[in-house]
């Protein structure tokens, strides 16, 4: 039956889009992995050739909804970037910072 694929299908692509909405709300892409997106990416297009072949709709439909939505996080990731963490360093310089001194005359 049909409808398991498609149900299916729907379901893989629903969960992706707070993903995007979250991001896109944030304004950030941290915390995603434009590696991760563009194994998903080959990933889903090998699923769209093998549902071509063996003439499964909900496969290819569905799998060309995923492509769509990962490549809009691709979009986003590399229009708000990915902030880097700071190191333990940078934290340790940043705490222990002196702040300024002021002088006053006497």
């Amino acid at each position: 039956m049909l409808v398991f694929g498609w149900i299916g299908g729907a379901l893989s692509v629903a969960y992706t889009a707070p993903q995007i909405v979250h991001m896109m709300r944030a304004e950030t892409a941290d915390g995603v992995s434009a590696l991760a997106m563009w194994v998903r990416v080959v990933s889903l297009a090998l699923y769209i050739v093998h549902g071509v072949i063996i003439m499964d709709p909900p496969l290819i439909v569905m799998s060309a909804f995923a492509v769509a939505q990962s490549l809009v996080i691709l979009c986003l990731i590399r229009k708000y970037g990915v902030s880097l963490p700071k190191s333990d360093d940078e934290e340790c310089a940043a705490s222990t910072a002196e702040s300024p001194t002021t002088t006053t005359a006497a």
